[in-house]
């Protein structure tokens, strides 16, 4: 159970979530990031709090995935199970992504997201729709 991993005072901790993630990344031992992740399960599950949930998430090390219902994160900060097709995919969440995919290939620069890899197109052709073609080709 949740509780068993960052403490008995799991329910309290999601209403102030922002302490108990803080004190967790403080401390950090391996098993912290399963507490991280935790909390970041219970505020998706518990809370529909996606903002909380992906910054967990991207604490915990998680990376980038392909889009499916399993999915903790297909684009950082869009909530990608309660929107059918591509209507979750805006421009913020993809250059989210992309500020997050950078972070990554700081720590480990041969790394490419395979799963973020369509949402670069897709935010290459929304550029040249706008009359961008020379950040479009970027891409």
């Amino acid at each position: 159970s949740s509780s068993s991993l960052y403490g008995e005072g799991a329910k309290a901790a999601l209403h102030s979530w922002e302490k108990a993630l803080c004190i967790l990344a403080n401390n950090r031992k391996e098993w912290k990031n399963l507490a991280i992740k935790q909390l970041g399960d219970d505020l998706w599950e518990r809370n529909r709090d996606v903002f909380g949930a992906h910054l967990c998430y991207m604490l915990a090390c998680y990376e980038l995935e392909p889009f499916t219902e399993m999915s903790k994160v297909c684009l950082v900060g869009a909530n990608h199970l309660n929107s059918l097709h591509c209507s979750y995919v805006g421009s913020k969440h993809i250059q989210l992504s992309e500020v997050y995919e950078w972070i990554i290939t700081q720590h480990k620069p041969d790394y490419v997201s395979f799963a973020f890899q369509p949402y670069k197109l897709l935010y290459a052709f929304q550029l040249l729709d706008m009359g961008d073609a020379a950040g479009s080709a970027k891409y």
